[in-house]
């Protein structure tokens, strides 16, 4: 299948412009609803200490808003942080879409819009940029919830808004050099 892919789309392409195509045939499922909750979840294993100072289980996973949010091997060895303390922290380092109300996380690439408050019903997670006529909200930039990868606007640093462009988002940055715009949405990390 691959090879008959790489020879159907393989080609080299002599003309002026060039056309990438993305196609899937995978339907996603739909989002669910997210929650209003932040609790721990999912505890398991013995008690152990931590060294802010607390007594917790091994194990365990944080639920933001109907997300649930899982360490890695390395980070529950290090047993820095009790589930309660990194709750505590998460919460504090988050936010929540304006669209869909799931969590944003410090790093993950954010959609801007533009503030209307039909569209974005006044709620207590909305995240708003600039102001007056400049004013905006932030979104995800979930598949189910982003309409276009040319509202990524930049990034959530955990405290603050981090814009990628000068022009505001990747269409308006485009439309404003007239030039393609390539980013990286994953972060700086990535």
């Amino acid at each position: 299948m691959i090879s008959f892919l790489k020879k159907l789309f393989g080609r080299k392409n002599n003309g002026p412009a060039r056309i990438g195509v993305v196609v899937s045939t995978h339907e996603a499922k739909p989002m669910p609803d997210p929650t209003d909750t932040c609790a721990v979840v999912d505890v398991s294993g013995p008690e152990v200490d931590y060294e802010c100072g607390h007594r917790h289980p091994e194990r365990f996973m944080i639920d933001l808003y109907g997300m649930k949010i899982g360490l890695n091997e390395e980070g529950l060895a290090e047993r820095k942080l009790c589930a309660n303390c990194h709750l505590v922290k998460l919460k504090s380092a988050t936010i929540r879409c304006a669209k869909c109300g799931f969590v944003i996380m410090p790093g993950d690439g954010v959609a801007l819009y533009c503030y209307d408050r039909k569209l974005f019903k006044k709620t207590g997670w909305i995240t708003f940029v600039g102001e007056g006529r400049e004013k905006s909200v932030i979104g995800c930039l979930r598949w189910d919830c982003c309409p276009s990868g040319g509202f990524f606007a930049g990034h959530w640093t955990g405290d603050q808004f981090q814009s990628a462009f000068a022009g505001g988002s990747a269409a308006a940055e485009a439309m404003r050099t007239g030039q393609v715009v390539v980013s990286n949405i994953g972060g700086n990390d990535e």
